[in-house]
């Protein structure tokens, strides 16, 4: 199967490809509106926010085998209350397909109207530097034996950190082990988190609306460990394991005994043209 511009991946990793054969959507308009929420003062506006949002696609399927394949994926993940991620090139969003009408159908080929349930309010794409304390160049991090669901960034002794962005974003740490109550300062907050990393695995912090701290061993298994994270007095207490970072040039400091990669989630309304 081709890789598609805008594909649909399910919760549990199934990907849909939304405009190679045998799924066809090129009506893309719809989701690349962007929409902000707010209330009219009295000459101003308040409460601004980007919410979730409806938008609607036209979908061609060749093949009944595609349009029933789509069906139980979706279907499942609204079902479960999992929702998967629709993806066109590096930007992504939380999804849900919640509707489908069909319009038209001709022997096997079938034409129907799409309901997706944008949930983010705002596309994302990942940007990651990695940081250690090995020359650059080295490939310090990659000797393991099994996959991650992340790529890996060039190693960079680099302490500062770009964040080419209009707003605060949120951003996702790996940390790896050997580590013990690892603490990260990124500008004037720092991020601490009381968990023992060994040696060959690995702690996952990501810190978007609803932020998840993911512990690995290494064999690959993984455990929550949400309640190691510092939160001090919450947002913007300069101790909060979840902060966004702000735009601009970011210093970065930690003690040195451990490697990390830090990714920044940019986020955008719509998504770039350009892209």
């Amino acid at each position: 199967m081709a890789t598609s511009r805008l594909a649909y991946v399910g919760s549990g990793g199934e990907r849909v490809e939304m405009d190679a054969r045998p799924i066809v959507s090129n009506m893309f308009l719809p989701i690349r509106g962007r929409q902000w929420s707010y209330e009219l003062s009295r000459r101003s506006i308040r409460q601004v926010s980007r919410d979730a949002r409806e938008a609607t696609l036209t979908v061609d399927y060749l093949t009944p085998e595609a349009a029933d394949a789509a069906r139980r994926v979706m279907d499942r993940d609204v079902a479960l209350g999992t929702p998967g991620t629709l993806v066109s090139g590096e930007w992504s969003q939380r999804a849900y397909v919640v509707a489908q009408e069909p319009t038209d159908r001709y022997h096997g080929w079938v034409r129907a109207d799409m309901t997706v349930l944008l949930l983010d309010g705002v596309w994302r794409r990942l940007v990651t530097t990695s940081y250690g304390h090995g020359e650059a160049g080295s490939d310090y991090g990659k000797a393991y034996t099994y996959g991650y669901d992340y790529d890996y960034a060039p190693p960079s002794n680099s302490r500062t950190l770009t964040v080419d962005a209009t707003a605060a974003c949120p951003i996702r740490l790996v940390i790896f082990g050997y580590v013990k109550d690892p603490e990260i300062t990124i500008g004037d907050n720092t991020y601490s988190f009381d968990v023992e990393v060994p040696t060959g695995g690995y702690l996952l912090v990501d810190t978007r609306p609803d932020p998840t701290v993911t512990l690995a061993d290494s064999a690959g298994r993984s455990s929550d460990a949400f309640a190691s994270a510092h939160r001090g007095a919450g947002l913007g207490s300069g101790e909060y394991a979840f902060q966004p970072v702000a735009p601009g040039i970011q210093t970065v400091g930690w003690d040195n005994s451990f490697d990390f990669d830090l990714g920044v989630w940019l986020e955008e309304g719509e998504i770039p043209w350009t892209s």
